[in-house]
């Protein structure tokens, strides 16, 4: 197998054109969101091309210590991106989230790199930082999608819960039918991901293997290590947030339908 070819900045700077397609798209259909999507752009590749050499810098010392802190950023980040998105303002859900993200590197992360990857230290960065980076992503929008399910079924099913609650049950007893129907559509995504893995679309583990000359079958490899990973983390960031989260959904949303009452 041949060598990566390696790109310029001015290569990957041509490369932005493709973005005149959303142009010709948001004036033909007067979408409005050419400029939204010019921010975004610039935002990734700027932060891309931070994180290529703070990444260059960590991996060049091999230091436990950078890597553990290149790893508690990504964590510090996918936290804060899945209570801001999903927590509806409840700070009680704070704990709960980061608790579900903690899960997914300890039991899924920590295992994979003491006895499936073949490396000397778990701390190795180049195994490390982005087997990390792809659970916690992964787990960050299972959870977002998991507590998005959960507010939609308490503004549709809070006479159910209340129900419960007056015979007696506990808050995590009244929420439990609730918890599984969010749990199975949050995992939908990933199941679906699985079943059309390599045949609509080639993952981007493997692409990037790939195009830096891996034997494409040891390039699978590690992509069905990683496909497992996701399931693994997407299941134990929402199993989490079930467990330690109840009394946090409290006081149930109000129905899209009701109006407040009056004064």
């Amino acid at each position: 197998m041949g060598s990566y070819l390696p790109l310029t900045w001015v290569e990957v700077g041509v490369s932005a054109l493709l973005l005149l397609l959303i142009a010709a798209a948001s004036l033909i259909f007067r979408l409005g969101i050419f400029r939204r999507t010019v921010y975004a752009a610039t935002r990734a590749f700027i932060q891309l091309a931070l994180v290529g050499y703070w990444f260059g810098f960590v991996f060049s010392s091999e230091s436990p210590l950078w890597v553990g802190v290149a790893v508690l950023i990504m964590f510090a980040v996918a936290v804060g991106n899945a209570y801001y998105e999903s927590a509806e303002g409840r700070s009680e859900l704070f704990w709960p989230i980061s608790t579900a993200l903690l899960a997914s590197l300890l039991l899924v992360v920590v295992p994979t790199l003491m006895l499936v990857v073949p490396v000397e230290r778990i701390w190795e960065p180049q195994y490390a930082i982005p087997l990390s980076g792809i659970v916690l992503g992964n787990t960050m929008t299972a959870v977002i999608l998991f507590n998005d399910r959960m507010w939609g079924e308490l503004m549709n099913r809070q006479e159910e819960v209340l129900g419960y609650l007056a015979l007696g049950a506990t808050p995590h007893q009244a929420l439990y039918s609730l918890k599984r129907t969010a749990i199975r559509t949050a995992l939908l995504p990933t199941i679906n991901r699985l079943l059309t893995m390599g045949v609509v679309a080639v993952p981007g583990v493997l692409t990037g293997q790939l195009i830096s000359g891996v034997i494409p079958i040891e390039a699978v490899k590690y992509q069905i290590v990683v496909l497992h990973m996701w399931a693994a983390g997407a299941t134990v960031g929402m199993v989490s947030v079930a467990l330690t989260a109840s009394r946090q959904y409290f006081p149930l949303p109000r129905p899209a339908n009701q109006s407040p009452t009056p004064n």
